[in-house]
């Protein structure tokens, strides 16, 4: 009798164990559970979050994409009037060549070639850059020449004149030789490609 008891004592308590176990496994599993879903909401949120951003500074980036600087003068050519390939070089006499890829097609295979548009910066009494006598002309008196030239029939690449705060941006007192000999058909197109350039860089604003 007393046996049967202790049988019936054991399987009570078997039965009474796993009913805590289950139990417990039932709240570890509920607290793993939201522990899981709260770290999986917040990194969700932080992705979100880092996407906003990114759009916002890339939308922030493309609002200026395409617009060419030029740094040591502080000043760009707006993205609607930036040519393409353009690139410029400015020697330690302070004359800016200003190239692209349209115009290198004609430089013969010499990229050195002097068939690049020229540009000096200079306030309005300071002498302009010239390889000639008569190099005593002021920028602001330039200018007023090259603005007025805008305005001729015939466009040359002596066309630039800009003034951005106090200075003046002009053609030095010199020009480079066409690099494509005595072809008719590609020195007009040797010059096309100049005047895109000379359009653009007459486009400059303050960056």
């Amino acid at each position: 009798m007393l046996t049967k008891h202790r049988m019936s004592m054991k399987k009570l308590g078997s039965k009474g164990f796993s009913a805590i176990e289950g139990l417990l496994i039932f709240v570890i599993v509920g607290i793993i559970g939201g522990v899981g879903y709260y770290l999986f909401s917040s990194q969700k949120d932080k992705v979100t979050d880092e996407n906003s951003i990114v759009a916002t500074t890339e939308a922030e980036a493309d609002s200026d994409q395409g617009a060419f600087v030029v740094k040591e003068w502080d000043v760009k050519i707006p993205k609607d009037s930036v040519v393409a390939g353009i690139e410029y070089s400015i020697k330690p006499n302070g004359v800016a060549y200003f190239r692209s890829t349209e115009l290198n097609k004609y430089a013969v295979g010499d990229l050195n070639c002097e068939n690049s548009v020229y540009v000096v910066r200079g306030m309005a009494n300071e002498k302009v850059i010239s390889t000639t006598s008569d190099g005593d002309e002021t920028f602001e008196a330039a200018y007023s020449t090259y603005l007025a030239h805008r305005n001729d029939a015939q466009a040359t690449t002596r066309d630039i004149a800009v003034k951005i705060g106090n200075y003046y941006y002009i053609p030095p007192g010199f020009a480079g030789a066409s690099c494509v000999g005595a072809d008719a058909e590609d020195q007009k197109k040797e010059l096309s490609a100049m005047l895109d350039i000379v359009k653009a860089i007459n486009a400059m604003v303050a960056n």
